[in-house]
């Protein structure tokens, strides 16, 4: 099946490094402002994850260290899917100057 290619690798890695820089706190927030019921299930699954490492007989710092990759792994996909939108959104308007 062929992919419309609506998110690329520049708009992953674009959100890696927002991720990384900014933290992952503003990209919840962020997240909670323009879509609430997303921010909301994502959060509580997130939520339900961290209690389940937390009864894992792993230490702390490594359960800590993992829930922080999956939140991290789960705003990286929303922040690259916005990124890809926009960019495609952009695109759309760009080749409707040109008409």
């Amino acid at each position: 099946m062929p992919s419309d290619q609506t998110v690329t690798a520049k708009a992953v890695l674009a959100a890696v490094v927002e991720i990384r820089r900014h933290g992952t706190r503003p990209a919840l927030e962020h997240l909670e402002q323009v879509e609430p019921d997303l921010a909301e299930y994502a959060m509580e699954s997130l939520s339900e994850i961290h209690q389940k490492l937390r009864k894992l007989s792993s230490p702390v710092a490594d359960s800590q260290r993992l829930y922080r990759d999956v939140e991290s792994l789960v705003l990286v996909c929303i922040v690259a899917l916005w990124r890809g939108h926009h960019d495609l959104w952009r695109q759309d308007i760009s080749d409707g100057a040109d008409s």
